[in-house]
């Protein structure tokens, strides 16, 4: 489904009554399924789980961009496995726990609830502008295909090396990455110019993400690597006649030049 044929959609749509502008608070979300119906309304559900390779994590509706199936077409071939995309590009891999998805659609001046066949789902986008990264941030990737921004002056690591031990915010750190798969034995880039070699202590850090839980336990197992973000704007949401819906595409390019400049 094209970009050109989803905005003509969405034109259809509101002129038909099918798209609305929502009541505040509500989620307002675009559903394409794999036979290509499509569904445009409100979401009746406020949050929902993710069980990962990081824990069981809570995701507000309202910080959502896009929910995708891991592999292949559709929740069908991927099973209840997806990508979840949160407004600021963060992106996390996980099991959807109790995959309901109801919506709300203004149809004949009335309000008429369906529920979406969940299998044949596609993607669901979640009405709203991307949003950029307004203080330092720390792009966090893990072995298991997360891959999501944190407050880079509310999270620190402690680290241990042949000449010491040392605890600076991330906010203060160029790169961490690891030297050696699978081994505690990091090489540690400071904004001082300082290039060390470490050990990671201890196995587990608190993180704070930039949206989305408010705090993350990451198992350094599962780090692939930390880097410094860039704060360039990220794209803007693919425009709607009655509001705008996420699109994750200038995102993703977004992302890829910013790893293309990684060491």
């Amino acid at each position: 489904m094209g970009a050109r044929w989803i905005a003509l959609l969405l034109l259809g749509l509101a002129g038909a009554g099918c798209v609305t502008g929502g009541q505040p608070g509500v989620p307002q979300v675009f559903v394409q399924l794999n036979d290509g119906q499509v569904v445009a309304g409100a979401l009746d559900t406020s949050a929902f789980t993710l069980k990962t390779q990081l824990g069981a994590l809570e995701f507000a509706a309202e910080d959502a961009g896009e929910i995708g199936p891991l592999e292949g077409g559709d929740l069908q071939e991927s099973g209840s496995l997806i990508r979840l995309w949160l407004r600021d590009g963060s992106e996390f891999v996980g099991d959807w726990q109790k995959p309901i998805v109801r919506v709300t659609l203004e149809v004949g001046g009335a309000q008429v609830p369906v529920d979406v066949p969940i299998q044949k789902l596609a993607r669901l986008r979640f009405r709203g502008q991307a949003v950029g990264l307004e203080r330092p941030a720390f792009r966090v990737l893990t072995h298991s295909g997360d891959d999501f921004y944190v407050d880079a002056e509310q999270s620190r690591v402690r680290l241990k090396g042949e000449m010491g031990t040392l605890e600076p915010f991330l906010a203060e750190i160029v790169s961490l990455e690891r030297r050696s798969p699978g081994k505690n034995d990091w090489r540690l880039v400071l904004k001082n110019g300082c290039v060390l070699h470490a050990a990671v202590e201890p196995d587990g850090v608190d993180l704070r993400p930039m949206l989305g839980p408010e705090r993350i336990q990451v198992a350094w197992s599962e780090v692939q690597r930390l880097e410094l973000a860039s704060t360039a704007p990220l794209a803007q949401a693919v425009q709607g006649l009655d509001g705008s819906y996420f699109d994750n595409g200038a995102q993703r390019l977004h992302k890829q030049s910013e790893a293309s400049s990684w060491r």
